[in-house]
């Protein structure tokens, strides 16, 4: 295969539980896929319910050239198809997939690498984007992460001074973007995970200063009321492992 500029998506593919090749039963491999039609870093990507992915939006080069294209990826025949272009040209890391089948795209940097507070749907039917409501604090290096009860949690991130530790809720119902409890410590690039309790996890994070500090974690409490007497809603405590920083 020749080389490609195109940046290649890579398929994790379980082997079968008989041995293949000589490998083991539990053996996993790499394989190569179809290219993208724009290459592109720093974009967004989601499951769709339908099973095709969705790329949006990144750089393209080695600049802060912000992209508005998007793409459809079909696990069914490898191939990468152009889709409706964001409204706005961004990079972003979070796509999330909501409940209704639409997928939501949060802010991000523009062509300058100013942080974006503006949001957009996008819809599978029509491959269309439409704008939805602005966060109350532009961000990129955020995490948008879908709870329980629907309403997506943005938490972190980058602003315009820095790294921030502010958190707002979006509601797919009205389109509208409202403050919740902040992080006990502002950062950016970090990770979340949604608990089966209904919590969300948050660590691994950067500081303002770029170091690594995963020795720290955030819980936040949806609106579960078994934890309202643990954590007010919205709220977020720090939780700390002295004995084994590896956690």
């Amino acid at each position: 295969m020749k080389p490609s500029t195109h940046r290649l998506l890579i398929v994790v593919l379980a082997l079968s539980a008989m041995a293949v090749g000589g490998l083991s039963a539990n053996a996993q491999s790499f394989v190569v896929t179809g290219s993208m039609n724009t290459a592109r870093s720093q974009h967004a990507a989601a499951l769709l319910s339908n099973g095709m992915v969705l790329i949006a939006g990144g750089h393209y080069g080695n600049g802060t050239a912000a992209l508005a294209s998007a793409e459809l990826y079909n696990p069914a025949t490898g191939i990468f198809t152009s889709t409706g272009s964001l409204k706005t040209a961004r990079y972003v890391r979070w796509a999330t997939l909501l409940n209704n089948g639409l997928v939501l795209i949060v802010g991000g940097g523009d062509n300058s690498g100013i942080p974006l507070a503006s949001a957009e749907l996008y819809d599978p039917a029509t491959g269309i984007f439409t704008q939805t409501g602005s966060l109350a604090t532009s961000r990129y290096e955020h995490t948008a992460t879908l709870l329980k009860n629907g309403t997506v949690l943005i938490a972190g991130g980058l602003s315009s001074t820095g790294s921030v530790a502010t958190a707002e809720l979006y509601d797919p119902a009205t389109g509208m973007f409202t403050p919740t409890g902040s992080l006990s410590t502002e950062r950016f690039a970090h990770t979340a995970t949604l608990l089966n309790n209904g919590m969300v996890l948050r660590h691994k994070e950067r500081s303002h200063r770029g170091a690594v500090r995963s020795s720290d974690r955030d819980l936040h409490a949806d609106r579960q009321p078994d934890y309202s007497t643990l954590l007010p809603h919205g709220d977020f405590a720090e939780q700390r492992h002295s004995a084994d920083r590896r956690w």
